[in-house]
This record gives C-alpha cells, structure tokens and sequence, in this order.
C-alpha cells in the first residue's frame, strides 16, 4: 500500500468516526432537550395525592381531606380518587395505573398518605416518583408546614 493510499484511508477513517461522534452528538442534543422540555412542563407546584384505594370505603373522603389540606398549603392538587370514581366499571387495575402514571407526569412532587405503604399502587406509585425526581411528601410534611 503506497502512503498515499495510507493517508487517504486515515482521512476516511477520521471522517468517519468525526461523522459518527456529531451524529452521536445530535442525537444526544435532541434527548437532552426533550427532557428539559418535559421537565418544564412539570411544574413543581402540582403535587398528586398517593394512596390506598382499593379494598376500602372511605377513600374518596380520605383524599378530598389531604386535598384541601395541600390546596391550603398552595399546591395546585391532583386527587387520582375523583378520576377513579369516574372511570368505567369495567376498566382493568392496569389500566387505572396506566392513568396514574399520566397524571403523575404533569406532577413536580407526590403525597403519600398515611397508610400508603398498605397498597400496591401507592408503592408502584412512589418508586415512580423517585425513578422521575419528584419530590415525595409525607402527613409529617404537612403538620410540620402548618
């Protein structure tokens, strides 16, 4: 192989791997900017209420009181349990948590209520919440702020 045929094969290779790096370095751009879009749009002073559902009566009144309570604090407050009781009758648990999920997305932070850790959701919800970097809020939270 003469040397320029060597130079020109170097030449290919770098161009090649400068084209490969910037292709890499769009898309890396691209992803980076749909995240901070996404977080942008999740604004922290919307707070999504966490809690036991299912196997229990009185859950719709145990949500609406941290509602008020979170709404005097300032938050603008999601409450999963009104969707909940209009959702169809025949929609699966999946599918519930499907809705979950979408209405954390529009969330900064999440509340747990007391009792969480008894539900299967409340905890699928606050690993979310973590894997996501809300801020998670606690009953102790609330009278420490009061």
């Amino acid at each position: 192989m003469s040397n320029i045929t060597a130079i020109g094969l170097c030449v290919t290779i770098f161009a090649a791997s400068t084209a490969a790096g910037s292709v890499a370095m769009m898309i890396t751009d691209i992803l980076d900017e749909r995240k901070e879009r996404r977080k942008a749009m999740r604004k922290p002073s919307r707070c999504y209420i966490s809690g036991k559902i299912s196997g229990t009566n009185d859950y719709m009144a145990r949500f609406r009181l941290y509602e008020e309570r979170l709404k005097e604090m300032g938050w603008t407050v999601v409450n999963p349990a009104k969707v909940n009781g209009e959702m169809p009758e025949d929609m699966s648990y999946e599918e519930y948590m499907v809705m979950c999920e979408t209405m954390m997305s529009l969330c900064g932070a999440i509340f747990m209520m007391p009792g969480w850790e008894d539900s299967t959701g409340a905890r699928y919800e606050k690993e979310y919440a973590k894997i996501h970097k809300m801020q998670i809020f606690y009953v102790d939270d609330i009278e420490a702020a009061r």
